[in-house]
């Protein structure tokens, strides 16, 4: 019969048969265990070292039962049929499920917002109720972890520290994700054009690319996003709202990751260079809209005239001429301006 050996602190743990009547049996019996300790009120001892270890992929857990759970992605038992993606338990199936149908099997009573599962429901009351509010900004958390992180952003406590560079982080799920700029790791692997990344939620983001799945709205303009990060950037398009300023030139960008790419600027640093001629770019988006003038390629069509370009700005500079909107204003005269370059030139006439 078939076993998979798994490891206890470098030594043999135990075999789990991969065949479905035995991993059915040891999963009860599991599952038994867990619920005599309702009973019991015992609870074995977390240290924080993950001790078990899988045999096929030598990833690390706490627990036996999160070893027992990744097994089952090795198996293939819980397999969604509509992606292929192999899941720990049934219920992280039909969690998964829920994103490819957008369905939320459980709303909050009290904003409507909708929820997966209805422990995540539960937990989510909590705001409500501010059981775990922080008494610096008035903030209500859904526990007590999320209140802890919290805090630290008002102390400024940051507790975990890179042993490379010594940067420190607020949480330790940070500071994993940035240790791995330094291993080049990147142990999630997409099933369907086998990108790989560092975190899990890279990955899940990454696969909404595939199925299509995009859960986060816009409350104004309707329009969907993959993830809440993404949303939470758009929404500064209509706010207008820049909070992140260079250090140098003092220019302010809605976005953080524009704002470091903006940086290289200054630092003379260009790590994206055409293969065709060898130029050199800050920003992968000006590479990319710099290897269309190679290959005379002009995907963005005016819809008035038809008059196609290679960059989407230079179609948005030049709809200002069918619109003759002049959006940029002198602040000495008032004068108004249908290009930021044309402004630049009146406000030389100011200055002498």
């Amino acid at each position: 019969m078939t076993a998979n050996v798994l490891y206890y602190a470098g030594e043999s743990f135990s075999e789990v048969k991969t065949e479905a009547d035995s991993s059915d049996h040891t999963e009860h019996s599991r599952d038994l265990t867990v619920h005599r300790r309702c009973h019991s009120g015992h609870k074995p001892p977390r240290t924080g070292e993950k001790r078990y270890s899988c045999a096929q992929c030598e990833r690390h857990f706490l627990s036996p039962s999160g070893l027992y759970s990744h097994m089952n992605i090795h198996s293939g038992k819980y397999k969604c049929t509509e992606c292929g993606r192999f899941c720990g338990s049934g219920h992280e199936l039909a969690k998964h499920r829920a994103t490819h149908s957008g369905e939320k099997l459980y709303s909050c009573p009290e904003c409507e917002k909708p929820f997966l599962s209805p422990s995540a429901m539960r937990e989510h009351m909590n705001v409500h109720s501010g059981k775990y509010k922080c008494t610096v900004c008035g903030r209500c958390c859904p526990n007590s972890h999320i209140l802890a992180v919290h805090r630290r952003t008002h102390s400024g406590e940051r507790p975990f520290e890179c042993t490379v560079c010594g940067k420190r982080f607020t949480r330790s799920v940070s500071l994993v994700a940035h240790s791995r700029i330094h291993s080049m790791e990147k142990p999630y692997r997409c099933y369907a054009c086998d990108k790989a990344f560092a975190m899990p939620t890279y990955l899940l983001y990454h696969v909404r690319v595939h199925t299509g799945d995009r859960p986060y709205e816009c409350d104004v303009c309707r329009k969907r996003f993959t993830d809440h990060r993404s949303v939470k950037r758009h929404m500064l398009t209509h706010t207008a709202e820049k909070p992140h300023k260079c250090g140098v030139c003092e220019k302010h960008f809605a976005d953080c990751n524009k704002l470091k790419r903006h940086t290289l600027t200054h630092a003379g640093v260009k790590p994206h260079k055409c293969y065709l001629c060898n130029k050199q770019y800050a920003e992968s988006s000006n590479l990319k809209q710099h290897i269309l003038t190679h290959t005379g390629v002009k995907p963005h069509k005016c819809d008035v005239c038809d008059k196609q370009f290679s960059q989407r700005a230079n179609l948005k500079r030049h709809m200002l001429t069918h619109t003759r909107e002049r959006p940029h204003k002198c602040d000495v005269c008032l004068e108004q301006f249908t290009y930021r370059s044309s402004l630049k030139k009146h406000i030389l006439t100011h200055i002498g």
